[in-house]
């Protein structure tokens, strides 16, 4: 099969590390953010040499995109990975069952990635040992003096054939035969490329650590918020005026501080374009929050309301989408928006951890209760300005930063609905 690889996976940084890594091992790349773009994609173009497939996505899952390409007759045959942080034994045997020829985690690690392009000959790049071969110097035979033996046009170490070759070439007029041409060996072109796929893995490590650092800084600072506001809520519930309770009812919370709790839950919403709204992070504050509001005997409803920036997005050298430098000027984005249908998509897109919680809840259906809504791009925190006053790419960004958040809406129950029995 071609050396081309298909990376589906709903997060562009997924796509982007995965995809840096493959082309650094000399494969073509090509990408989906879906199992049906990933589809329709296959429908039209030449079957790539492997599909590396994720497993969460919004819609269709990876298992369910996988069982539609074994289920074609032109796509049955291509190799599929499963590319996914979920882990064991168990799930690894159930992606083979389903067709996958294995899983490679997230992140992905390099030696496991190699161990796979090698088993499916798609491991473009030769190692050092089989780059270094040795050649030796060219040597131009001339016709010999009458008087001179034959072996005497010879280097030493070739020996005298018993008949003539075919051919013999004559050596140009401006080369001294006596001084052998200098070829140019392969040697040093093999450790250039290893030089540049070790600079290109460095880089990588490099923009991964940079993120996580920016991404557990603002997690600090986001967690010092929520304490603060959790701890307020803990004392003003002691002091603040409470509706009056009935005999089978737990006292509620006034309307004032749930208003004000909400108001500082929400200076510390927002999250970055790479990152999906419903992550691990926002699982371990929302898991906090529930608690210190059973606590305070809160009965109503968390809604958790996702809402969508339009950043400004432009094309890289592999052809995604990315933000583009913050001094570039407007021009160069390609989008600014999103249809729709994939904003609200886009909102809604939770971690594996955070589905779970969701999901043992509503089985348990314990209080308070949570809901999750996405808005898409539709209720935007700020207004965009014209295109035509924004001067750089950063300019836009920065308000589609502020837009693209969640926000916590604290809805107490009605009266006689927080009295009845459960």
């Amino acid at each position: 099969m071609a050396k081309t690889a298909l990376v589906v996976d709903d997060s562009r940084t997924a796509q982007v590390g995965l995809s840096r890594l493959l082309k650094a091992r000399g494969l073509v790349v090509e990408t989906a953010e879906s199992g049906p773009e990933a589809i329709d994609y296959l429908r039209v173009n030449l079957p790539p040499g492997v599909i590396f497939l994720d497993h969460m996505m919004p819609g269709m899952d990876g298992f369910e995109a996988l069982s539609e390409l074994k289920a074609n007759e032109r796509t049955a045959k291509i190799p599929v990975v499963m590319y996914t942080s979920k882990e064991g034994e168990s799930y690894g045997d159930e992606a083979r069952v389903r067709g996958a020829i294995g899983v490679l985690p997230k992140p992905p690690e390099p030696a496991e990635l190699d161990r796979i392009l090698a088993a499916l000959r798609l491991q473009a790049i030769p190692t050092v040992a089989e780059s270094v071969r040795v050649v030796a110097p060219a040597t131009f035979i001339t016709s010999a003096p009458a008087s001179a033996p034959a072996a005497a046009v010879l280097p030493p170490s070739v020996p005298v054939a018993s008949t003539p070759p075919p051919f013999i070439a004559a050596p140009p007029a401006n080369v001294d035969i006596d001084t052998p041409p200098i070829s140019q060996s392969p040697r040093s072109w093999s450790y250039v490329a290893l030089c540049v796929l070790l600079a290109a893995l460095a880089w990588w490590s490099y923009d991964r650590s940079r993120q996580a650092e920016q991404s557990y800084e603002r997690t600090l600072a986001d967690n010092a918020r929520l304490k603060n506001a959790l701890a307020r809520l803990d004392e003003q519930t002691k002091v603040l005026p409470l509706a009056t309770p009935s005999s089978t009812s737990r006292p509620e919370i006034s309307r004032a501080y749930l208003d004000l709790l909400s108001w500082a839950l929400n200076q510390s919403g927002s999250y970055d374009y790479a990152e999906i709204p419903f992550s691990d992070e926002r699982l371990n504050r929302l898991r906090d929050l529930l608690a210190h509001l059973a606590a305070a005997g809160f009965r109503g409803t968390v809604r958790l309301e996702a809402h969508v920036g339009r950043f400004c997005l432009a094309r890289d050298e592999s052809g995604m989408h990315v933000l583009p430098p913050r001094a570039a000027p407007l021009s160069v984005c390609e989008t600014m928006s999103y249809p729709p249908g994939e904003a609200v998509a886009l909102g809604r897109r939770q971690s594996e951890a955070f589905s779970r919680f969701l999901s043992e809840r509503a089985m348990t259906r314990v209080l308070p209760e949570v809901m999750l809504v996405s808005y898409g791009t539709s209720r935007p925190l700020l207004e965009y300005p014209d295109p035509l006053r924004v001067s750089t790419a950063g300019d836009w960004n920065d308000i589609a930063r502020l837009n693209q958040r969640v926000e916590v809406v604290l809805a107490p129950a009605p009266t006689s609905a927080a009295n009845s029995p459960r």
